[in-house]
């Protein structure tokens, strides 16, 4: 549902609306559900979201997910231009961008910012030598700006974005992987740490294979976990085996019972043994953000050297006593 220029008068009407829809598309009789997703608007000149917190609250509560669609954006007279809102306005000026959108959504009209999707855009566009936008191409693919448009590349430093000036009269804005790892790294020192995508099929078929992979490298980079380690949980797993193998040879066999009973000290020893075997079982199984790979390591090498130090120690007295 995207509905920019909601007034303050409309705003009830516009809340119900949203609770008729997803009450008639949720129809278990049927087996039917649905996902309500509500596009806020950049602009907000009726602060609604500010002045009536429980109208935002309602919002909030009707909608599955809230998007921040950041990357449309037409004034002629107050630009910048660009496929983007610049990430802070220039100058220290007034003008709309990123940052204060969001700074909006977070303070004033208090939208947690794990619960805002901020939509980024995969595409280009054209602007005539009267800095309007070209109303034959709104949205080009990038294949088309990378591999065409033959021109050196410009940035935009207000609005972080790429252009490329043909003739002096059009110019083609465009993201790029670096102005898209800046943004990425700027959403995740926000909080927010979820990211949409519009125009995705605006990205493919480009020569520029470093850019066509850099697209998803990034994504990977930002907002992805990291693919598991199977070696020190694999590690854990073997000592876990081994050391239940110990307990049970205790719990089934009356003869290692009563090895262990007769030899009080092997017991102590074994004991303190299993408990070390143990602790580190579950320092490789615990995942690397919690236990780092030095401790893991450690721990590894403490229960390797166990069984030695203890006869490593008892040689080196001996050896003493006979000097």
């Amino acid at each position: 549902m995207d509905f920019p220029k909601l007034s303050w008068t409309k705003r009830v009407e516009f809340l119900e609306f949203l609770r008729r829809v997803k009450r008639n598309l949720n129809d278990e009789a049927q087996n039917k559900s649905c996902l309500l997703y509500v596009v806020l608007p950049f602009e907000d000149p009726y602060r609604i979201f500010e002045r009536d917190s429980a109208y935002t609250q309602s919002l909030r509560e009707v909608a599955d997910v809230l998007i921040l669609r950041l990357h449309v954006f037409d004034d002629p007279m107050d630009g910048p231009h660009g496929p983007m809102l610049p990430l802070y306005p220039a100058n220290k000026s007034k003008r709309l961008s990123m940052d204060s959108v969001v700074t909006y959504m977070t303070k004033k009209a208090k939208i947690p910012p794990e619960e805002l999707i901020v939509e980024m855009g995969y595409y280009g566009r054209l602007y005539g030598p009267d800095s309007t936008l070209s109303p034959l191409r709104p949205l080009l693919p990038l294949a088309e700006l990378m591999n065409t448009v033959e021109t050196v590349r410009k940035v935009d430093t207000a609005a972080l974005t790429f252009y490329k000036t043909v003739d002096d009269t059009l110019k083609y804005y465009y993201e790029d992987t670096t102005s898209i790892n800046i943004k990425y790294r700027w959403l995740n020192e926000r909080g927010l740490g979820v990211v949409g995508l519009y125009g995705l099929g605006y990205a493919h078929g480009m020569d520029d294979i470093r850019m066509q992979e850099g697209l998803w490298e990034l994504l990977a980079i930002h907002f992805t976990e990291p693919p598991p380690r199977l070696f020190f949980p694999a590690i854990g797993f073997l000592l876990i085996f081994v050391g239940s193998g110990i307990i049970l040879s205790v719990i089934l066999s009356w003869q290692v019972r009563y090895a262990l009973r007769e030899r009080m000290r092997s017991f102590w020893f074994y004991f303190s043994f299993l408990l070390v075997l143990i602790l580190t079982a579950w320092l490789c199984i615990m995942p690397l953000t919690k236990v780092p790979v030095l401790y893991k390591i450690i721990a590894i090498v403490i229960l390797l050297i166990f069984p030695l130090g203890r006869k490593a120690i008892k040689m080196a007295m001996k050896a003493r006593g006979k000097v």
